[in-house]
């Protein structure tokens, strides 16, 4: 499936400019759609790519290790221009608009099951 793969591109960062910046990711990767956020509750990852794909009207949550394997990606409705946050304790929180207003939800841990209407759009 389009959705969950990633291709690998080189790295337009030379190896003295990682150094220089601390870096230690030394590629990087694409995902399809359009991405909208990226968060990580540590710098050795996972990353957290809040985006949508094909369908602009579905979020789409991908986990990303840093070698750029999906380690696990989820849908959700939505339209537009989602964005997410991500807590310090690994939270995931996305905000998005849907049909009757803006929505924050909390979708991850999966165990976590919270959604609050902020109003109208």
């Amino acid at each position: 499936m389009a959705e969950t793969a990633l291709q690998r591109t080189p790295s337009l960062r030379t190896e003295a400019c990682d150094k220089m910046l601390g870096m230690t990711l030394s590629s990087r990767f694409t995902l399809p759609g359009q991405v909208r956020a990226v968060a990580a509750s540590d710098p050795s990852g996972p990353l957290t790519v809040t985006g949508y794909g094909a369908n602009p009207l579905v979020t789409v949550i991908t986990r990303v290790d840093l070698s750029g394997q999906v380690v696990w990606q989820r849908t959700y409705r939505g339209t537009g221009s989602p964005q997410s946050r991500l807590s310090v304790e690994g939270t995931l929180w996305i905000a998005y608009p849907d049909g009757d207003g803006r929505v924050l939800e909390g979708p991850w841990p999966r165990t976590l099951n919270t959604s609050m209407r902020l109003g109208p759009g």
